[in-house]
């Protein structure tokens, strides 16, 4: 796998940083699904579907939200970010418990 997902969810963490969210993590999900059809138990129809997508968590004002693109570009990733940050902000003034998570040491980012 080419190295630009990987560098697009670098760039999602940079981006969230920018506008002042308190947590932010994308993830890259590669999916295949190897799917048939029988009919009477003899294979009719046969297919490989894959979809790549990353998936963006975002902890703001309390509030947690989240927004998935599968159209790997810097204008979508921006969008989804946006939109995750905005949904965390909304849902954050509005909860009486605000959502945080626990100090931990950061040992670095996940590569999987």
């Amino acid at each position: 796998m080419e190295s630009f997902p990987y560098e697009l969810v670098e760039k999602a963490i940079e981006y969230g940083q920018n506008l002042g969210v308190s947590y932010i993590e994308a993830r890259l999900v590669d999916l295949s699904i190897n799917s048939t059809i029988l009919k009477n138990g003899v294979p009719e129809l046969g297919s490989l579907d894959r979809s790549l997508g990353i998936g963006v968590r975002v902890l703001r004002k309390g509030g947690m939200g989240f927004s998935s693109f599968n159209n790997l570009t810097s204008d979508s990733m921006k969008k989804a970010v946006d939109f995750a940050a905005k949904m965390a902000g909304e849902t954050g003034w509005r909860r009486k418990t605000k959502i945080s998570f626990s100090e931990e040491t950061k040992i670095g980012r996940a590569h999987v």
